[in-house]
């Protein structure tokens, strides 16, 4: 009796540092990674505004913008 009793002990004992060992490394890497991945986004953010500040082209007063007009014939009649 006093051997079963032992066994689980151990077994128990075990299986309580296993799930320690496991969660405490896990909480590690996947703060590692929020802090990874909050870092790209960060970039990713700043080179967007970068490229809006870019893509934002002041014209002179005189010059305006002709729109070019595109015809596309319809090519579901030729098959």
């Amino acid at each position: 009796m006093k051997v079963k009793l032992l066994k689980f002990f151990i077994v128990g004992a075990f299986l309580a540092f296993t799930a320690c060992a496991f969660f405490i490394s896990g909480n590690g890497k996947i703060e590692a990674q929020s802090r990874e991945t909050a870092r790209k986004k960060a970039e990713i953010l700043e080179k967007v505004a970068d490229y809006k500040a870019w893509k934002q082209v002041v014209k002179p007063v005189g010059q305006q913008a002709s729109p070019e007009v595109i015809s596309v014939s319809d090519s579901s009649s030729y098959g």
